[in-house]
């Protein structure tokens, strides 16, 4: 796994779990199930366990999120999260990359990644 796409995946992180950043976003049920199944991915690798029952409704959709990233390497969902987290807040690709000093502004734009 290269550094730099876990460094960035890092700052990513960061950004979608800061008030200032991913508090703003106004995401959808689908958008933040595609974050949370990106970030599981990359940090734990496929989904372990049985899914939880209909009782369950919240864990069960996490854990139905999460296995559709299933058999996805770490890396490769790393790069999707930051990928969704740059369509977020475009200032990101820049910040990231030291060509502009973006500030943390994030914008609200609907926003869907493919799998």
């Amino acid at each position: 796994m290269s550094n730099n796409v876990k460094e960035t995946f890092d700052k990513a992180v960061r950004l979608a779990s800061s008030p200032a950043g991913g508090g703003k976003w106004k995401l959808s049920p689908l958008q933040k199930g595609q974050l949370y199944a990106c970030y599981k991915q990359a940090n734990f690798g496929d989904c372990p366990g049985k899914r939880p029952g209909i009782t369950k409704l919240l864990a069960r959709q996490k854990y139905d999120c999460w296995k559709y990233c299933e058999g996805m390497e770490k890396e490769e969902a790393m790069k999707k999260y930051i990928e969704f987290v740059e369509n977020l807040a475009p200032e990101f690709y820049y910040w990231t990359r030291g060509s502009v000093k973006a500030t943390a502004i994030a914008c609200s734009r609907s926003v869907q990644i493919s799998f």
